[in-house]
């Protein structure tokens, strides 16, 4: 005998559609109270006079200058925040650390903190009355409250969270094959754009009868791209470097790798040639892009010149390596470590 058990039977949930519209009604009830209405006001009071009118005021000396005072001001804190927001939400995408949420939060705290709140903070610190306002008033005659550079710190403060926001989720869903790609193809274009500013400098001569300066490719194109190549390892040597001890000490493996059958001079030469070794593949893969100027250039440079140069390249950027070395071993931070490195580095390259 078999029992059955009656089917439950599920009663949909009855549509209602008044929940819909009162909710969209309730969204546009509040931004045309919040938004709407006072910019109607605005073009209401505005444009009582006329035309005419608008234009005459906008047309005053003072307009304009507050106009202008808008815009460069403006400009200068996107070009700021344009920078160092990508930085900041480059390190916070790829890089872990110590402290990453606790930067993650205060990444937001502007937005947290209302805009009065701010104008007396910057008061507060920048002030004349204050020992970094009075500095900067005494020693170098800048103002910085009640004068642009304090429109422009406020402006940097306020707006600061939105460009890092608006980044980071476009550089988690970045490949990092794509990064790698877009380095060699920018390197690639640096040299083959100087390739072809020479030639057409030497189109040039030779339309004129070859007057002016002679050109070189040693010159004109190589030491250029050198000496961007050591600005760029200006750069890249402190992210070679700070994980090397740095990051032994973090985890706990420092005390382990002492104990292994190598001498501390071992462990350091082995993490020096280790990183030297990187570098020099770096360098000949950059190196690679000089071959068309030997297979195009009518004139083609003269190798001693490259090959020196070379040479030093690669003992730059060996010495950058030993100093980031030594700063890795001071902190157990690799941020730290790769600042340092890169604070000591700018400091001897002025």
């Amino acid at each position: 005998m078999t029992d059955t058990t009656p089917a439950l039977s599920i009663q949909e949930t009855p549509h209602r559609p008044w929940g819909r519209w009162g909710v969209q009604s309730a969204a546009i009830t509040y931004l045309t109270v919040l938004l709407l209405i006072p910019l109607v006001v605005i073009f209401q009071d505005g444009l009582k006079g006329g035309l005419a009118a608008l234009w005459q005021s906008i047309s005053l000396p003072i307009a304009w200058s507050a106009l202008k005072l808008t815009l460069w001001t403006s400009a200068v804190m996107a070009a700021i925040n344009a920078v160092m927001g990508t930085l900041t939400a480059y390190v916070l995408v790829r890089y872990s650390f110590r402290g990453k949420s606790l930067l993650n939060a205060i990444v937001d705290l502007p937005l947290a903190i209302p805009t009065l709140v701010t104008g007396v903070m910057l008061v507060i610190l920048y002030g004349p009355q204050t020992l970094v306002g009075g500095l900067f008033k005494d020693q170098l005659g800048w103002q910085i409250i009640f004068a642009p550079p304090g429109i422009i710190l406020a402006l940097l403060f306020v707006n600061y969270p939105f460009v890092v926001r608006a980044v980071q989720p476009v550089l988690e869903g970045l490949d990092r094959e794509s990064e790698s790609a877009a380095a060699t193809l920018g390197f690639f274009y640096l040299v083959f754009d100087r390739f072809l500013m020479v030639s057409q400098r030497a189109m040039q001569q030779m339309e004129f009868g070859g007057g002016g300066p002679k050109l070189s490719l040693n010159e004109w194109v190589i030491a250029q791209v050198f000496h961007n190549m050591a600005v760029v390892a200006l750069f890249l040597t402190p992210m070679l470097t700070m994980r090397l001890f740095a990051e032994e000490k973090r985890q706990g493996t420092l005390e382990l790798l002492a104990t292994s059958p190598l001498t501390d001079l071992q462990i350091v030469l082995g993490k020096f040639f280790g990183a030297v070794s990187l570098y020099l593949l770096m360098l000949v893969v950059g190196f690679v892009n000089f071959l068309p100027l030997w297979y195009y250039a009518t004139v083609r440079p003269e190798w001693k010149p490259v090959l020196s140069g070379a040479l030093a390249l690669l003992l730059v950027g060996a010495s950058f390596i030993a100093l980031g070395l030594f700063m890795s071993t001071l902190t157990r931070n690799q941020i730290v470590a790769g600042s340092l490195t890169f604070g000591l580095l700018l400091v001897l390259w002025i």
